[in-house]
């Protein structure tokens, strides 16, 4: 999707997923729905690389999009729990699980997704649209046909391998509607997932019905519906700094304005927002890390 034909009720979906997001780490009401937040983000992720008709960008680029940004939060957050709790990683994890899951407790999506990217560019160079469509509409099918047996298998790994078998239906799900924009496929596409995704909720499962039913359904309704003519991308540009700087300001929100609540949640997401549309806009170096 190029920047120039954003698709504006996306854009806004960023938007409400980097606020779901923040609601979610600090524990606000409402703060399981807010987890769809990074169902979307996964989501949004894999459907912009299957849409793109650009089968030459590789791992140098995503790394500079992705890990460059991981590598300087890693450390910037490994020092503060220096600092505050005496070490930089979780202590009661494997060391490569103890990095990979990172120092803050969201670090971990950043290497996940440009793991998974990675691999996506490189099937959608060696397959047609349609193989990809009709792989990840069924990965997808029967991700969401299985939650309970996964959700329970989950429990018995180590920190982020449960965070990345939950992201999983989210990939499938983006990558499946990637590849119903690239072959020309969006209704059918549109109608079966939104239908999977309904029976999925039938489950009842926590912490998974709900946040894939509210996260899948928010991005298909962003595509169906009439798109806004109002330019949101201004704040949507800063969502990705804001999903990397919030633990930070939350951490001093929480001390003014209280613990677990939803007036915390704003104040964070939109000093966030305020810190990393200033340093994009007047810190060039802050560019490539947030």
């Amino acid at each position: 999707m190029a920047a120039k034909t954003r698709n504006q009720n996306v854009e806004l979906l960023r938007i409400a997923a980097a606020f779901g997001i923040v609601q979610f780490h600090a524990g606000a009401p409402g703060a399981e729905v807010g987890y769809a937040g990074l169902i979307v983000f996964v989501a949004m992720s894999c459907l912009f690389e299957a849409s793109s008709g650009d089968r030459k960008s590789g791992a140098g680029t995503l790394a500079q999009k992705l890990l460059v940004p991981w590598a300087f939060w890693l450390v910037i957050y490994g020092v503060l729990n220096l600092v505050v709790k005496g070490r930089a990683l979780d202590p009661d994890l494997p060391p490569l699980n103890a990095v990979l899951m990172g120092t803050g407790a969201h670090l971990w999506f950043l290497p996940f997704i440009f793991t998974v990217l990675v691999l996506v560019g490189s099937i959608k160079r060696a397959i047609s649209a349609r193989t990809m469509l009709l792989a990840s509409v069924l990965l997808a099918l029967v991700s969401l046909a299985t939650v309970p047996w996964w959700r329970s298998a989950m429990n018995g790994f180590d920190a982020p391998v449960p965070q990345w078998i939950h992201a999983m239906p989210a990939v499938f799900i983006g990558l499946a509607l990637g590849s119903a924009m690239a072959a020309g496929r969006t209704r059918p596409t549109y109608l079966v997932l939104a239908l999977a995704l309904l029976l999925s909720a039938l489950w009842q499962v926590p912490g998974v019905s709900t946040v894939y039913l509210v996260g899948g359904g928010s991005l298909i309704a962003a595509l169906v519906l009439p798109q806004l003519r109002l330019n949101v991308r201004p704040i949507s540009d800063c969502m990705y700094g804001v999903y990397l700087v919030h633990l930070l300001a939350l951490a001093v929100f929480n001390r003014i304005l209280g613990e677990h609540q939803l007036l915390t949640v704003c104040a964070t997401f939109l000093a966030s927002l305020a810190g990393v549309w200033f340093a994009r806009k007047y810190i060039r170096p802050a560019q490539r890390v947030l």
